[in-house]
């Protein structure tokens, strides 16, 4: 009886342990990181319910560690493919992560390593970071980055806490502002530029009436003489509002309808109508076209504002005697490239990369006086850009200049 007996609790024994066993060896692995882990119910006792809740506490716990890395890999696909620059600390200040666009615009490599990490906190300290840990709970300032070309970055650093309120670490946000600081310093100087425009002529026209009007007006000579500066001088702020009007509407409306023009004869009815300025000057225009039609797309008014903005720079700022060349030949793929070229004083190499800017002027003495607004070459560039062409300038001291403009050739061309 006492052999059956301990047999009968050894076998008993056994089989509560077993299962037992089993759930804490199964335990064991998931706490090494194998979350796939299944016990098989036996029964239907305590210890089979016991390792039922533990197959739906793995099932369960395998669904959220799915949803959390989704969740991760939607983070870092955000933060990898994000414009603005993210940088996180943890609470001790060791760098947790930063996305490309931080590395980017700091110049830090895609992977920062510990040394640049280094020189990333030195930069942190002058936008706030240093305060932010110390309790503030936001941090922002602005930094030009001395970098080629320079940068304009707008940091922003905020804290992270958790449930109950303690800092878990800092986020930093790097916003690029150069382009916003570019445009707003492009509207301050056309709005200074426009004012200086309109100042100079109005000044002309108004010291020029009050000697009329102080006893002038009665000599013959003298009046006629003062008028004409007047009328020449409101015709200059024609030409001014008329180009800024002009500019005003590209800008809203950069859409226009095209079609194929023929090219060459916008070009020959543009020679034709500066043929005057060029005799007054005796400057020779040496023309090389294409026998036949040369359709490009657009529109005749516009395509003749460029060939005419271009083509009176050309034969306004050279010296008489001068010799301005002018030809149209097929380009690459389906364009059509129109040079001028003269043999003028040329434009510095410091110049040329704001020739195309409004207002801006090489001489700006010369063009005044010239009847230049300054913003010819801007309309040109906006107006071939917007008909898918391109309008470069190459230019040396002493040597002349060179307008090269390509120009979209008409589908029937192309073919």
């Amino acid at each position: 009886a006492l052999g059956v007996t301990g047999l009968l609790s050894l076998l008993l024994a056994r089989s509560i342990t077993g299962p037992i066993q089993e759930l804490t060896r199964r335990a064991g692995e998931m706490a090494a990181g194998n979350f796939d882990q299944t016990i098989t119910v036996r029964s239907q006792d305590e210890i089979g319910r016991l390792s039922q809740m533990f197959n739906h506490l793995t099932l369960r716990l395998r669904e959220t560690l799915g949803q959390i890395s989704h969740e991760k890999t939607k983070l870092e696909t955000i933060l990898t493919h994000l414009t603005d620059g993210v940088i996180a600390f943890d609470q001790e200040g060791v760098l947790i992560h930063a996305n490309p666009a931080a590395a980017a615009l700091l110049g830090l490599s895609p992977q920062v390593s510990e040394p640049e990490s280094g020189l990333l906190r030195d930069f942190l300290e002058k936008v706030g970071v240093p305060s932010v840990f110390a309790g503030e709970e936001f941090a922002e300032a602005e930094l030009t980055l001395n970098s080629s070309p320079p940068r304009v970055v707008n940091v922003q650093v905020a804290s992270v806490k958790d449930a109950s309120g303690t800092l878990s670490g800092i986020l930093v946000v790097l916003h690029d502002v150069t382009e916003a600081h570019r445009l707003e310093e492009m509207r301050r100087e056309f709005v200074a530029d426009v004012s200086h425009e309109l100042r100079t002529p109005l000044t002309t026209i108004k010291s020029y009436v009050e000697t009329l009007l102080d006893g002038s007006l009665n000599d013959p000579k003298v009046n006629r003489r003062f008028l004409a500066v007047v009328d020449g001088e409101a015709d200059r702020m024609v030409r001014l509002v008329s180009d800024l009007l002009q500019l005003s509407q590209l800008d809203v409306d950069n859409k226009a309808e095209t079609r194929p023009v023929d090219l060459k004869r916008t070009t020959e009815e543009t020679i034709q109508s500066l043929s005057r300025v060029a005799e007054q000057k005796a400057i020779e225009i040496l023309v090389e076209l294409p026998k036949g039609p040369v359709n490009v797309m657009g529109d005749p008014h516009r395509l003749g504002q460029i060939l005419l903005n271009v083509l009176s720079n050309a034969l306004k700022y050279c010296q008489e005697k001068a010799v301005v060349r002018i030809t149209l030949e097929p380009g690459e793929g389906a364009l059509w490239v129109l040079r001028v070229t003269d043999n003028g004083p040329g434009i510095p190499d410091q110049d040329l990369p704001r020739i195309f800017d409004r207002f801006y002027r090489v001489d700006k003495g010369r063009s005044r006086e010239l009847g230049g607004t300054g913003l010819g070459l801007s309309i040109a560039k906006q107006i071939v850009e917007m008909y898918g062409g391109t309008i470069t300038i190459q230019s040396q001291i002493g040597k002349g200049t060179t307008v090269l403009i390509t120009f979209p050739a008409a589908p029937e061309a192309s073919g």
